[in-house]
């Protein structure tokens, strides 16, 4: 899951480039998951030297779920639907992932081919990014 996250910000770089953002904006919320741990959160967010703002960092579940429902995105947040993390959790994820050996994870795929074939296919589907 940390690889993919890693991957999920080297494509998401090229939207921000392409978009002229000025960095990235997560749903990270300390804790709440096991990518979510201060070090896991630390190496994936290492992948890119760009600002990222997590504005739910601190709140708990509770509060982010309160404020959803409020706002009216909660209906929406509980569809269900087939994400990354129902097929690519570990049985055991680690939570205090350590940079140099996930980089080493990542040597031997071909990332900048993976990002490529995203990129196309967000172009066929629904997006304009050149």
């Amino acid at each position: 899951m940390i690889v993919y996250r890693r991957i999920m910000f080297d494509i998401a770089e090229k939207i921000l480039l392409h978009e002229q953002a000025k960095g990235f904006v997560t749903g990270d919320s300390l804790g709440q998951v096991a990518s979510q741990t201060p070090e896991n959160i630390r190496v994936i967010w290492a992948k890119t030297s760009w600002p990222v703002m997590a504005p739910l960092i601190g709140e708990d579940k509770e509060s982010i779920v309160k404020e959803a429902k409020k706002i009216g995105t909660y209906k929406y947040s509980i569809l269900p639907y087939d994400d990354c993390c129902s097929f690519n959790i570990a049985k055991h994820p680690e939570t205090k992932a350590n940079l140099p050996e996930v980089e080493g994870l990542e040597k031997p795929l071909d990332i900048e081919r993976e990002i490529t074939l995203a990129i196309e296919k967000a172009i066929s589907t629904c997006i304009t990014i050149n």
